[in-house]
């Protein structure tokens, strides 16, 4: 065992019980890694921590066994730029389905999205959202289609794939929910607005957060706050003003 009684999602940087020992806790956005990448997850683990990978259910991985003094030539290794031990609240909270690219069902393209998704979040809102620590997290998923592959249920924000009609054209579009959460308050989402096309998703995000980070009561998370609002009121908050 790594730790007593920790709670999270072992993202970053953690003493282990074990005196003068560290775990790293890496986020894989999406989860997705290339072979050179996994080989070189391996080549750190030797180098700097006891040899283990492990994994997590996030799709991220530990390295663990890590001696203190190692730790800060460990965080400047170049694979740690791409896979941040500390990423912003909105790229650590991302989860997607394999999406279209690789699977006959899903209707639209998930993990590049939502990758851009969570990194134009984190620009715009990562400092404001305050601390860097799990509690500041904003889990985002996506499932490509219907199914709950990517379980947008338990998500604060949750994506299902989907087509939307604009004109004679028929385009890319997501449904999209807010609420779903586990643990002590866990509940599922609510699916506030259907076929939203994709291309507008990037702007509807950006008045979702801004109207919660105006709205929240201190410390209350996405979830909490999205449950207590309306959801007409928020089906109106991600339409453009002109749709309103």
């Amino acid at each position: 065992h790594l730790t007593r009684r920790y709670r999270g999602d072992h993202v970053g940087l953690h003493p282990q019980k074990q005196p003068g020992l560290s775990y790293l806790g890496v986020s894989v956005t999406v989860g997705r890694l290339i072979a050179e990448e996994i080989i070189e997850i391996g080549r750190l683990a030797k180098v700097y921590g006891d040899g283990d990978i492990r994994l997590t259910t996030d799709q991220n991985f530990v390295l663990s066994g890590i001696a203190n003094d190692k730790v800060e030539a460990l965080l400047e290794e170049e694979l740690l730029v791409k896979h941040s031990p500390f990423p912003g609240p909105f790229t650590r909270g991302a989860i997607a389905c394999t999406g279209s690219e690789f699977c006959r069902f899903a209707v639209v393209e998930t993990k590049e999205r939502i990758i851009q998704w969570a990194k134009n979040l984190d620009d715009q809102f990562g400092e404001r959202l305050g601390s860097v620590d799990a509690s500041s997290v904003v889990r985002m998923h996506f499932s490509g289609c219907p199914a709950s592959c990517a379980q947008p249920q338990i998500a604060d924000i949750g994506f299902r794939g989907d087509t939307a009609h604009q004109g004679d054209q028929i385009v890319e579009a997501v449904d999209i929910g807010l609420g779903g959460s586990l643990g002590g308050d866990a509940g599922f989402i609510d699916w506030i607005k259907g076929a939203h096309p994709v291309e507008d998703v990037p702007s509807a995000l950006s008045r979702v957060i801004e109207r919660y980070l105006i709205e929240k009561k201190p410390d209350e998370r996405l979830a909490t706050w999205a449950r207590r609002t309306p959801t007409e009121s928020l089906s109106k908050t991600l339409l453009p003003k002109e749709e309103d």
